[in-house]
């Protein structure tokens, strides 16, 4: 039998890619090389540190960023000058890259531009010096407002009961706005971050609720050297420990009119484009991870021996290997799937973003359960990289919204649309 190479199927740097130009594929090949060579030591050290130390001066994350801008690769001003359909295939290549690198950090090197974006939408010369070259945060949970905050049309609102304002909320008082309370402990980078986008519920003088029993809201631009801001302490937490979290309180900051962004109806289009956005990032990011989980698995049973062979050679294997293989396969075709309508003439829908990061990291976390269970007992032992994946992916099922929640909030933004296109009324609906 001819068993030479050129019989083999030959696949892509990440399996059934199809053909893509030489400009990805040297971004594909630059941000592997940066996650495998970068990243991943990197995230290795600082998930053994305390959460204080990560974010102390001197820490090795700060120079992550060094790194980030020397390789040229996350830069969302860049990739907003693509053509759209350009921007759906660059940026899944390159988080898929960062998360197979570390989860922590493809969230970080994102979430740091979000502001300066934000920033640059007033076209407020003051407001873009005072963060454009910042690193930034996105404000949106609360202590009491975590699900209810994604879920900000109200869909999901008991019957009759209107949603509640929240702990951090913004008044007028004049020609300014001021914000008081506090965020939720789950802002990602907010402990190394020198500004914010913020959306809150708002009174602008005709109270917090809308006729139709929505919340007013807000989205405002927040640089942290305002009188009134300070930061709690770092979160020390199970998963994703290279991502640094925390909460920012706000006491009475006092901001004149151009810091606002947007309010009332465009503020809800704002913060469900962000938010869209956002479960694109950690769909796509974690892909990478299940690939990682996947490759580790994949290299572990062709070393490790078994009943006197490597354990590839057992078929109960290799079937298992198999159905790890179709659904990382599977998780990154629907992602890809969601983001094509994210940028196309339909998109962004918040039904995209929620079904792409649902699977996504559902498949990771079942991914890196598997690959655990092949590696055995030294899949329990931070000596090999398995636990740590593992960590990293049951993070995910709460981040951005935990999944349950957000599948209600999908089928009632289905729902919806349902009825508007086909005229039917739901009895006893809430809105």
């Amino acid at each position: 039998m001819d068993t030479t190479a050129s019989h083999y199927p030959t696949l892509g740097p990440t399996g059934l890619d199809g053909e893509v130009t030489s400009e990805v594929s040297d971004v594909q090949r630059e941000a592997r090389r940066f996650a495998r060579d970068v990243m991943r030591p990197l995230a290795a050290e600082l998930d053994k540190m305390s959460a204080a130390d990560v974010v102390r001066q001197g820490s090795p994350i700060h120079d992550f960023f060094a790194e980030v801008k020397k390789a040229g690769l996350v830069d969302m001003g860049d990739l907003a000058q693509l053509e759209p359909s350009a921007q759906a295939v660059m940026m899944p290549v390159i988080m898929e890259e960062l998360g197979w690198g570390d989860a922590g950090l493809a969230m970080l090197s994102m979430a740091r531009d979000f502001a300066k974006f934000a920033a640059y939408s007033t076209g407020t010369p003051e407001v873009i010096q005072r963060v454009a070259d910042g690193f930034g945060c996105f404000v949106c949970t609360q202590p009491d407002r975590g699900s209810d905050a994604i879920d900000h049309l109200g869909l999901d609102a008991y019957p009759g009961v209107c949603p509640p304002i929240g702990n951090l909320t913004v008044r007028r008082s004049g020609s300014d706005y001021v914000v008081h309370g506090q965020s939720s402990e789950w802002i990602s980078g907010s402990p190394i971050a020198s500004c914010a986008i913020a959306y809150a519920a708002c009174d602008d003088g005709d109270g917090f609720y809308g006729d139709d029993g929505r919340l007013n809201y807000i989205g405002l631009v927040i640089p942290f050297d305002e009188p009134g801001v300070s930061k709690g302490r770092p979160l020390d937490k199970f998963g994703q420990r290279s991502l640094p979290q925390g909460a920012v309180y706000f006491d009475s900051v006092r901001l004149p009119e151009y810091f606002v962004v947007a309010k009332l109806d465009q503020a809800h289009h704002e913060l469900a484009s962000a938010l869209t956005f956002a479960k694109s990032i950690v769909a796509t990011a974690f892909v990478g991870v299940g690939r990682a989980a996947f490759d580790h698995a994949f290299a572990y049973v062709h070393d490790r021996e078994q009943g006197g062979v490597p354990l590839i050679r057992h078929q109960a294997v290799r079937a298992r290997i198999f159905q790890m293989w179709r659904k990382l396969e599977a998780s990154r075709g629907l992602v890809q799937r969601a983001l094509t309508y994210h940028f196309g003439p339909y998109g962004p829908n918040p039904v995209g973003g929620i079904t792409a990061k649902v699977h996504s990291t559902e498949t990771a976390y079942e991914l890196a359960q598997e690959a655990m269970r092949l590696f055995g007992g030294n899949g329990l032992t931070p000596e090999y990289p398995i636990e740590k994946l593992l960590r990293d992916c049951q993070a995910s099922l709460i981040e951005d919204g935990e999944n349950n929640i957000l599948g209600l909030n999908a089928v009632g933004l289905l729902s919806q649309s349902y009825t508007s296109t086909t005229g039917r009324t739901l009895a006893g609906a809430a809105h």
